[in-house]
């Protein structure tokens, strides 16, 4: 949203003057030059004082230019760089140069949607001076993991001032821009002809805008393949819009049903039009009209932008035509959308879903990503996780960006940010795989972008950099593809599954091919659960250390690792853990605001003595698997491209290739291709010990690969279902997926009524799934994610290891049987006014408590407190007069485990 909320709003009213100044005062001048002289970068002594890329995101073959400064540079010193993917050391190389300014290049693996960290290490000798590091995205579109930022300023300005902002942009990695308040007029944004723009004009503000500026920044973008995504409104409309052949009365939305109140605002009488008058996008001629006025903005000489980021002011109630017809506003946003997209297929769109409002329709319409702008009723931290996941259910596949301004209750004076602030609402956004929309010639203080009043201190914009730096390295984790579970992390009383609770560490769970990801966030001394702080009280947490942990898994864990933004440069580190009884224990080093902590399976066979060798599975329609290495220890040798044939090994299974390297080598760089075809070669690996390396997951492992089990799973659809479909992706080991809508499953009336099954081929081991109703869209269940039998009841949204129906005859039967797993039911009827029944069973007698809390992670009400219950189904019923209408979570605690649910308590 924009500025035009800092007048009006439907949630209360802004002062015209405040935030929306165009000059500053003398105390903010001198403010700004403290904080230039506190931000400029250092050189200590013998210190690693700058790391860049020349690019935000690289294309798939693209070579990364990187650069590095080192104070007080001396002879003698030199710089190790490591590459890492997750947790992997790809390949090291040493680095001795003659001054402190290095560049170097480095071509990352061939492979598309990939994120790296570079580690870097300056040394004398053995002696460690200084570390840093950098991430690096190779990504073909910036969709799939969208980093967003923006401009706001198009005054004059010289060649070196825009290069030093596009350069600051890139160091964090943004891979878009919005261009906010570019424009001239809002229903005819493009000064002067498509042919021959304007060389200047003002904004609604009555800013200057300078063409040569507006280029200068979208070409300088597209050099570092950032995209350039236009800012406007998508029905407002100068009060004499009729002059450029508006029909400002027929087009126009109105307040009431006689037609006789316009929607439409004001502004102060310095700004170039006196108000808006806000049009319905519905109607068929403002649509035509305004999306030629878009049009002329894409055919604009030396423009190019890339896309249109669209933009409206929430939910203002319904709206009428001037005719009386009723129009709700949101439901018009997706025709409108899709003609945009039909008008210029090539372009891009994001629309800003103002604090949800008609989200649902925008994320099933031809936008990149869905955007939010988080406003009240949000402002909670776990309101933020919450975006994330409700975004990625109504558009599967799209990534969100979300739009939450920081210490906004500060912004109208001059500051600084509080780092606290803004490093838990990083963390928070981050941890869930969202972006935060923050970063442009300043950080968003507000929703007025140009407003600069708070700026960053020194030691915020190194923290930052650092958690822009880990969300590009781990993308792969924190972005593609991961499925959210109920695995519940604990550790003692401090440790509990979000959402986040006052003086405790919150933990989110995801599962991702064979992988249990756990993201650890520490609100254990927040001052407030509110991530917008506008008081700044939130203080910088006390680091934790040897934090004990524990979680259930049945599948054997080999290996445990974290990484966190807040230590080592995000590198990963190993962890020792142990394996009893289905539970797995580990030790986490260290938690400042965002840890986090990956337990992966497969094989932990010691290296075996004797000559180095490794064993490759090649794709069945590779003719000639070749190996090339280089960098091998001790010996510093290396093969000429494209390396060495392998040797058929049978006796590994299909497709198995070897080769033992000479005598004398213990490691080494390595790259498999097939005859040295560069589309077909892997990433650079690494390998110290015997090895398998598998081509279609791209992993390793120290024993063959076992041939997968064939694993079934079963859906209970809802009895007005015809034909329950099964469809699945990005399986394991295979990469292997059906063709929409899937397959259809078959009966299982061995289960019980409504029971249908699908087994999987015997060589996939896991895979993400849809159910649907032969490929209804609006019966669809949300992206699921399944290594092993299993049951999903889509009424409660649950997988069980058991049949449920088999459990819960159990229960009826014997109050003392041992159940695998708990079972916590939605409660019935959700949303409820009157009364809610919520329903639960656990495998065996012990404590239970089951309590509400709000979205501020404050308790609510305490249903049950029991210092012990017998194993079985019990139920709950939850009075109406119990809770204010709102959205709630209840979460159910035993000595099982902890489920937690939603619920809505309307009026």
């Amino acid at each position: 949203m924009n500025k035009l909320l800092r007048l009006a709003t439907p949630w209360g009213t802004r002062s015209l003057t405040t935030g929306l100044r165009r000059h500053f005062s003398t105390a903010t001048g001198a403010l700004r030059l403290l904080a230039f002289l506190l931000l400029a970068p250092a050189a200590f002594a013998q210190s690693i004082s700058e790391v860049n890329t020349d690019k935000a995101r690289y294309n798939p073959g693209q070579a990364v230019s990187l650069s590095a400064t080192v104070g007080s540079w001396r002879s003698g010193l030199s710089l190790v760089v490591q590459y890492y993917h997750a947790d992997s050391l790809m390949s090291t190389q040493t680095l001795t140069p003659g001054s402190g300014s290095v560049t170097w290049a480095w071509t990352p693996p061939v492979r598309d949607y990939q994120g790296y960290l570079v580690g870097l290490t300056l040394k004398d000798g053995a002696t460690v001076l200084s570390t840093s590091a950098i991430g690096v995205d190779v990504s073909s579109d910036w969709a799939r993991f969208p980093r967003y930022g923006f401009l706001s300023e198009y005054g004059s300005k010289t060649a070196a001032q825009m290069d030093a902002t596009i350069k600051q942009l890139t160091r964090y990695h943004l891979n878009g821009l919005q261009y906010y308040d570019w424009m001239d007029k809002h229903h005819r944004p493009l000064a002067g002809t498509a042919a021959s723009p304007a060389a200047t004009w003002n904004d609604l503000a009555n800013r200057p805008t300078t063409l040569a500026t507006l280029k200068g920044y979208i070409d300088r973008g597209h050099d570092k393949n950032m995209n350039a995504m236009f800012y406007e409104l998508i029905y407002g409309a100068y009060p004499n819009a009729s002059i450029d052949g508006v029909d400002t009365d027929n087009w126009a939305l109105y307040r009431n049903s006689t037609a006789t109140t316009r929607w439409s605002l004001s502004f102060p009488p310095t700004w170039e039009a006196p108000g808006l008058s806000i049009m319905n996008p519905g109607n068929a001629g403002w649509r035509s009209y305004f999306l030629g006025e878009v049009g002329k903005v894409y055919d604009a000489t030396g423009l190019n932008f890339d896309g249109w980021h669209v933009d409206q002011l929430g939910n203002w109630g319904t709206m009428y035509e001037r005719t009386g017809q009723s129009v709700t506003v949101d439901q018009t946003f997706g025709p409108f959308l899709a003609a945009a997209k039909s008008a210029r297929s090539s372009k891009r769109l994001v629309m800003n879903a103002v604090n949800q409002y008609g989200q649902s329709v925008i994320g099933a319409s031809p936008v990149d990503m869905t955007y939010t702008e988080m406003w009240d009723g949000n402002e909670g931290y776990a309101n933020l996780g919450w975006a994330v996941q409700n975004n990625e259910a109504a558009a599967p596949g799209k990534r969100t960006v979300l739009a939450a301004y920081v210490n906004k209750g500060k912004s109208d004076n001059a500051g600084f940010f509080n780092d606290a602030s803004v490093l838990m609402a990083d963390a928070t956004i981050f941890a869930f795989g969202g972006a935060h929309i923050e970063l442009g010639e300043h950080m968003l203080g507000n929703e007025y972008f140009p407003n600069s009043n708070l700026q960053m201190s020194a030691q915020l914009q190194q923290d930052v950099t650092r958690y822009y730096d880990f969300a590009v390295a781990y993308e792969n984790l924190l972005r593609d593809g991961r499925v959210f579970n109920n695995v519940t992390l604990s550790g003692g009383s401090n440790v509990l599954h979000w959402p986040p609770v006052q003086g405790k560490i919150a933990t989110v769970g995801a599962a991702l091919n064979g992988k249990q990801i756990f993201q650890l966030l520490n609100y254990t001394q927040a001052a407030t659960l509110n991530w917008r702080d506008d008081s700044q009280v939130q203080p910088v947490p006390t680091t934790l250390t040897n934090v004990s942990l524990n979680f259930p898994y049945s599948t054997p864990v080999t290996r445990i690792w974290t990484a966190s933004p807040d230590f080592n440069n995000g590198l990963p580190q190993q962890l020792n853990f142990s394996q009893t009884g289905g539970v797995v224990t580990v030790i986490l080093p260290s938690i400042k605001y965002w840890s986090m902590l990956v337990a992966e399976t497969g094989s932990t066979t010691p290296p075996t003595s004797g000559p180095l060798k490794v064993y490759f599975q090649k794709p069945a329609a590779w003719t000639t698997p070749k190996i090339h290495y280089w960098n091998t220890a001790p010996t510093g040798t290396s093969t000429t491209w494209p390396g060495l044939s392998m040797t058929a090994a049978p006796e590994a299974g299909a497709n198995w290739y070897s080769y033992t390297f000479p005598t004398g080598i213990s490691s080494a760089n390595i790259v498999f291709s097939n005859n040295g075809d560069n589309a077909t070669k892997t990433a650079d690996l690494y390998r110290d010990h015997l090895g398998y390396y598998t081509y279609s997951t791209a992993t390793w492992s120290d024993t063959p690969p076992a041939a997968s089990a064939a694993f079934t799973v079963y859906f209970k659809k809802p009895s007005s279902w015809t034909s329950p479909y099964v469809h699945y992706w990005n399986t394991a080991p295979t990469g292997t997926s059906t063709t929409w809508p899937g397959i259809a499953m078959s009966a299982a009336p061995s289960v019980g009524t409504d029971w249908y099954s699908y087994t999987f081929p015997s060589t996939i081991s896991s895979a993400n799934l849809v159910f649907s109703n032969n490929g209804d869209n609006a019966t669809k269940t949300v992206d699921l994610y399944r290594d092993h039998t299993g049951y999903y009841t889509y009424a409660t949204s649950t997988w069980t290891d058991t049949p449920p129906t088999s459990a819960r005859a159990a229960l009826a039967t014997s109050a003392t049987s041992s159940i695998l797993g708990l079972e916590l039911s939605q409660n019935v009827p959700n949303p409820f006014d009157q009364a809610t029944t919520i329903r639960f069973a656990q495998p065996g007698k012990g404590p239970v408590s089951l309590v509400v809390y709000d979205v501020r992670g404050q308790r609510a009400t305490t249903l049950l407190d029991a210092h012990e219950l017998p194993a079985g189904q019990h139920e709950v019923v939850v009075p109406g007069a119990t809770l204010a209408p709102g959205l709630y979570l209840y979460r159910l605690s035993t000595a099982a485990g902890t489920l937690t649910r939603r619920l809505v308590k309307l009026n």
